[in-house]
């Protein structure tokens, strides 16, 4: 086998058994797409089951082995009756990708502490227990990769959201928890943090001409990104081609994290490229 060849298998996903959160629709639904293309054997776990259902029998009717799991993150029991039925029915879990979230647009002083407590539930604690539950099945085997999608918000504010940044600042630490104590047991945590991008989420944002426009100028790229793009970056930490990435926080922002001095108005100074 050529150089070339070692390449591409290293970023195959065969045979891996890859438990994705929040996989009915959204980003979870392109990431479910992308390791199965990549030939993982997937087990996809959302609170709506039927639409879940739906994304698992579209996979398998394209040649992919996939389970649809009800599972609610934020409850202990769920998660852990959903890790038992993965390994029952593909097998131990090798890579999971903590996906699933919800945000809350309320100003701090707006926010109760029912919302605060329902986004962290789902937000961090969720990731928690997905890690804990599939982790131990990855300790037992001496390998694995747990991938938390966190987003540009869990590093910098997002206004009027602060329940959302705040868990998702958590995602990122509990990456690198999992790098640190599960490390020596050959176990990966690492983070993705997507920037802008066309998912259900982010609709009222982009269906606004004047508001689309200002967004895609302040991304280096000068674009919104693709789900596709986010996903691709989220399998690589999956597989074996990034056996050696641990504790790392990876921004799929098009360089928007970048911007900030770029933005700031500085007279005499040629402007930016147009969009």
């Amino acid at each position: 086998m050529d150089a070339r060849s070692d390449a591409q298998q290293a970023h195959r996903l065969d045979g891996k058994v890859v438990a994705v959160t929040g996989a009915a629709q959204g980003l979870g639904e392109t990431v479910a797409e992308r390791t199965a293309a990549l030939g993982a054997r997937l087990a996809l776990l959302d609170l709506d089951a039927e639409r879940c259902a739906a994304v698992a029998e579209r996979l398998r009717a394209g040649g992919a082995e996939a389970e649809a799991i009800a599972c609610d993150v934020a409850d202990e029991a769920s998660v852990r009756d959903a890790a038992e039925r993965t390994r029952a029915a593909l097998g131990p879990c090798d890579a999971l990708v903590n996906n699933a979230g919800v945000i809350s647009w309320t100003p701090l002083e707006e926010l109760d502490v029912a919302e605060w407590e329902r986004v962290m539930r789902i937000n961090a604690t969720g990731v928690f227990l997905a890690t804990k539950h599939f982790g131990r099945q990855m300790i037992e085997q001496r390998r694995g990769s747990v991938v938390n999608v966190s987003s540009v918000a869990g590093s910098a504010p997002e206004p009027r959201a602060g329940s959302y940044s705040a868990s998702k600042a958590a995602v990122i630490m509990l990456a690198q928890q999992v790098a640190v104590e599960w490390g020596p047991y050959g176990v990966r945590g690492n983070t993705v943090s997507p920037g802008m991008m066309q998912t259900p989420m982010a609709e009222r944002f982009l269906s606004v001409p004047e508001a689309l426009k200002r967004r895609k100028e302040m991304v280096a790229s000068r674009r919104i990104g693709r789900p596709e793009e986010v996903a691709d970056v989220i399998a690589f930490l999956a597989g074996d081609a990034s056996s050696y990435v641990n504790g790392q926080n990876i921004e799929v922002d098009g360089g928007m994290m970048s911007m900030l001095i770029e933005l700031l108005p500085r007279p005499g100074v040629p402007a930016a490229a147009p969009a």
